[in-house]
C-alpha cells in the first residue's frame, strides 16, 4: 500500500508580458517534505489539482528528488494543444 504526500499551498502561475522576461511560479520551488519511508522507491504518482493557466503551453512542471534527480511532468505543448 502506497503513501500520499501533498502540499496544500496554493501555486500561482505568473504572466509574463508580451516581450516580457519570464518568471518562475510562487512559492518556487513548491516542496513537499517525504518522510518515513523504508526501502526503495519504485513508484511514484504525481496528481495536480485545479490548474488554470491562460497560455498552458508555457507550462514547465519537473519532479526533483533528494539527490537531485529530475524528471520532467510536462514540458511546452505545441499551440492548440488540449491541457487535460
Amino acid at each position: 500500500m502506497g503513501s500520499n504526500f501533498t502540499n496544500p499551498v496554493p501555486i500561482v502561475i505568473s504572466d509574463r508580458s508580451v516581450g516580457g522576461t519570464p518568471a518562475p511560479a510562487a512559492p518556487y520551488p513548491s516542496s513537499i517534505v517525504v518522510a518515513g519511508i523504508q526501502g526503495a522507491v519504485t513508484k511514484v504518482t504525481v496528481k495536480l489539482n485545479n490548474i488554470t493557466h491562460v497560455f498552458h503551453p508555457t507550462l514547465n512542471m519537473m519532479l526533483v528528488g533528494p539527490g537531485g534527480q529530475a524528471r520532467p511532468l510536462s514540458c511546452p505543448m505545441p499551440e492548440g494543444a488540449v491541457l487535460v
